[in-house]
């Protein structure tokens, strides 16, 4: 039942069909209730109203002493049973007819006396010592026959069901709309909705689908100046770097050499965050284990600083699925970044992994000056860096954080930075535990 429920508020055809369905209910209520009604109680009251007139022409014309012979061509000539009672005298124009008897429970009605026997009604009057008993169809009330409740119910529902076939045909494309949605957030920027209407939700279908060829033309544009622009910025940074080589050694070329380095990391951090922010690349996923990526991201590139760095982590493997490059370049980042903003080795930067039942947190501290809470929110802005000098010994390119962010809301995860001025700053990543079995 939980489920119909939620299914019910999550479709709008399904909500459709529910009031379809309440509609039917309400019409059968408020048309066939009140025609059962009226026919019920009405019908036999407006009768009762002119049968006064009714009787007294027929008893005037049968007369007193009442004649049986013009009785009986009455009730032959008109649909009418009739029992008269009287000085010797006790006649029934209908062998069913009830005694007399039977109809001593008499009520007075619109000034008539109306006696019941047998689910029938009898209007009873008095003339000259003579009783003149009544029986015709209009006195009864007329009860609605059971069909012709499911006759005018079952007619109800089918123009209803034909009416929200109808309204489902006519918002077939918005089915079609929600499935193109889903295929092109998913990168399948070639897909076309079917365009098989003319009306507005035709043209609104024919704009879609328009909007995801100019979408696919702007991401290959975009891709294709990536290219362009790695390609013309790194082939003179190779040459330059060829260059340097050979010239003898002075005191810049060591400057030189680390402005080239600089440069090339700039341009490959440039095409990876671009690379990262677009909702369709798409992550090469294994099972890792973040103990051993973690040691060989500090045995490949920090080597330098192994004893500023002091890492915590448990004995068994802590795997995770995710995209090995990118969790390397995120712990390189996240060390590296620590490192630059540590006072001195003295209080090394600390690596903590931790596995929970929401996911697994990774935590890098560093005891250095601290950020304060104004800048907080910007640290992880491309280009941003909290010392507003911009020298190379004080910070990187600014891309580091925003890097790192990129890479954890690729995989599903979150990142929170804290800090203390004076103390150190905090930053913990959380992952979502998916992985598969190996």
């Amino acid at each position: 039942m939980k489920n119909i429920i939620r299914q019910i508020k999550r479709s709008l055809f399904a909500r459709l069909l529910l009031i379809f369905l309440l509609t039917a209910v309400a019409i059968s209520f408020v048309i066939v209730t009140p025609v059962h009604m009226h026919f019920k109680q009405n019908l036999g009251s407006g009768f009762i109203a002119h049968i006064n007139n009714y009787a007294d022409y027929i008893i005037d014309d049968i007369g007193t002493p009442p004649s049986l012979v013009k009785a009986k061509a009455i009730t032959q000539a008109v649909p009418l049973a009739l029992h008269i009672e009287g000085p010797n005298i006790s006649w029934s124009s209908s062998t069913d007819f009830p005694p007399m008897a039977g109809l001593s429970a008499r009520h007075q009605h619109q000034g008539i006396w109306i006696a019941e026997a047998h689910g029938r009604r009898y209007a009873i009057f008095e003339r000259n010592g003579y009783s003149f008993v009544f029986a015709t169809a209009g006195l009864n009330p007329v009860e609605v026959p059971g069909w012709l409740h499911v006759a005018m119910t079952s007619a109800a529902l089918l123009i209803l069901l034909l009416s929200y076939l109808a309204v489902k045909w006519l918002f077939r494309p918005i089915q079609w709309l929600k499935q193109s949605a889903e295929r092109i957030g998913r990168g399948e920027l070639e897909y076309r909705i079917p365009a098989q209407r003319s009306d507005e939700l035709g043209e609104l279908t024919q704009t879609i689908n328009n909007m995801a060829a100019d979408i696919e033309k702007l991401l290959e544009a975009k891709r294709q100046l990536l290219l362009a622009i790695s390609h013309e910025l790194r082939s003179p940074l190779t040459r330059m770097k060829v260059s340097l080589e050979m010239l003898p050694e002075e005191k810049y070329k060591g400057d030189i050499a680390d402005d080239v380095k600089q440069m090339e990391q700039l341009i490959a951090e440039l095409l990876e965050s671009e690379r990262l922010n677009s909702r369709h690349s798409l992550l090469q996923r294994e099972n890792i284990s973040l103990n051993m990526l973690i040691d060989d991201v500090i045995a490949e590139f920090l080597s330098h600083a192994r004893s500023a760095i002091k890492c915590r982590l448990p004995h068994e493997a802590v795997n995770v699925n995710a995209d090995p490059a990118q969790i390397k370049l995120l712990l390189k980042n996240l060390i590296d970044n620590a490192l630059r903003h540590s006072r001195d080795s003295a209080t090394p930067v600390e690596v903590t992994l931790e596995r929970g039942d929401n996911g697994i947190t990774l935590t890098v501290i560093d005891h250095g000056y601290g950020i304060p809470a104004e800048l907080l929110p910007h640290v992880t802005e491309p280009f941003y860096r909290a010392d507003a000098s911009r020298q190379r010994e004080t910070g990187g390119i600014g891309l580091g954080l925003y890097l790192c962010q990129l890479i954890v809301k690729a995989h599903n995860g979150s990142m929170q930075i804290t800090s203390d001025v004076g103390k150190g700053t905090a930053v913990q990543v959380q992952l979502p535990v998916g992985i598969r079995p190996e």
